[in-house]
């Protein structure tokens, strides 16, 4: 009983992490957003993002979906959601991006 009520706290614990991660990230591109309208422009940056960074929102509406894609392909990316391989092109820039995941 022990080990089922770990399990589920953990999924309602990762959820709740998941929420947090996205909702930031949404004030992050409002910021950046805003920024394009003001007097000094927004400026991209110049350098990839940091493994493990946030750098898209993956949005399925058919299956009511939206989480936070961070930086990089291995196991400890991908357990804070879907994951950017790093090489190819970032999310909503021309080419193949290719972005990796797991059921949880």
């Amino acid at each position: 009983a022990i080990v089922l009520i770990a399990n589920g706290l953990g999924r309602v614990l990762e959820r709740r992490r998941r929420e947090t991660m996205l909702r930031r990230f949404r004030q992050t591109v409002t910021e950046a957003a805003n920024a394009t309208q003001s007097l000094k422009g927004y400026q991209p940056p110049k350098v990839a993002p940091d493994i493990g960074a946030p750098v898209a929102i993956l949005d399925i509406g058919r299956l009511r979906l939206q989480q936070v894609v961070v930086e990089g392909a291995g196991s400890g990316q991908t357990q804070k959601g879907p994951g950017h391989v790093p090489g190819t092109a970032g999310p909503g820039q021309p080419g193949n991006s290719v972005v990796v995941g797991r059921r949880l």
